[in-house]
């Protein structure tokens, strides 16, 4: 019987998560996954979305995406049980930040584990969606090497699923909280900000462990990364990516944890430069975009969100 984790961190995507999980990982009566930090396991319990409808470039390129997070997910019983150390007594928790935006998700969990304590951390939605942006052109799974362009194309597609080219959908906070909030209880979320994290780490984690119901604990913040870095695409990036009759055999055979190691591996072998800046007009045009989106989000979370609105 596969037992569910008892608090899930679940989004936003390049909103602090990593880093997170990094703080949370190390409070000793927390159990956090060993071996993969996201497992995923929950996007793959609600059946395969379907790709035969829409434009030809945009089903190829939304079916290559599926196939690419099902291979770095974990898709079995088993190994999501695996991802995680054997001490019971522990609190477990996950962070897929990918969940928030999965349609599916939220009446998955409600009913595979409907007391659990629900993190959300969320970044101001344009920046979010540039990181996201620059970090799969990073990986070489994003061909555009425009940020506009490549919305327009996020725009011009069916939204096949959730992880399909999703700028702009990832960062709709008010339209996936609101589903959430229809399954569970506000009492069960706790709703951060990156700048929270950035800034005041020991505050928001002091909150962060009140809300779990375990002591307080000081934890080492390591080295933050930085966010305006970008790493180029190497051709080792492009073979992990990429699509090869021999991978899912070899999927089969190699065990999750190294496969882990792997691609962290490769991820910090690749050459580093700097992002380019985002255009002004692009920055103006879209925050004027996400404007009711925040202002909607601003009455779900109690908190002004001023700065996410005001363009610079």
């Amino acid at each position: 019987m596969t037992v569910y984790p008892d608090f899930y961190v679940i989004g936003a995507p390049k909103a602090g998560t990593t880093s997170l999980h990094h703080y949370l990982s190390q409070h000793p009566e927390l159990s956090l996954p060993v071996t993969r930090k996201e497992p995923g396991y929950l996007h793959f319990l609600s059946g395969e979305p379907s790709f035969s409808t829409g434009p030809t470039q945009c089903r190829e390129y939304a079916a290559d995406a599926y196939r690419r997070k099902h291979r770095i997910s974990t898709t079995s019983p088993e190994e999501y049980e695996a991802v995680w150390s054997d001490d019971s007594d522990l609190l477990r928790g996950e962070v897929t930040p990918s969940y928030l935006q999965d349609p599916e998700v939220s009446a998955v969990l409600a009913r595979l584990r409907p007391d659990a304590k629900l993190i959300v951390i969320l970044r101001e939605p344009l920046e979010r969606a540039y990181s996201d942006f620059l970090m799969n052109r990073r990986l070489g799974t994003e061909p555009i090497e425009d940020f506009s362009e490549a919305v327009a194309a996020e725009e011009s597609c069916p939204r096949y699923f959730w992880g399909a080219r999703s700028y702009l959908y990832a960062s709709a906070y008010a339209t996936h909280l609101t589903r959430w909030l229809r399954m569970f209880d506000p009492a069960q979320f706790s709703f951060n900000l990156f700048e929270d994290l950035a800034g005041q780490s020991e505050t928001l984690l002091d909150r962060l462990f009140d809300f779990l119901g375990v002591s307080q604990f000081r934890i080492e913040p390591g080295r933050a990364r930085n966010p305006n870095l970008d790493l180029k695409s190497s051709p080792l990036v492009r073979l992990y990516t990429s699509q090869s009759p021999l991978k899912e055999p070899l999927r089969r055979v190699i065990p999750s944890g190294l496969r882990d190691r792997v691609w962290k591996r490769i991820q910090e072998r690749a050459p580093e430069i700097i992002a380019p800046p985002l255009d002004p007009e692009v920055k103006i045009r879209l925050r004027e975009r996400f404007r009711p989106g925040v202002l909607e989000l601003e009455t779900i979370l109690g908190r002004k969100l001023d700065a996410w609105i005001t363009s610079e």
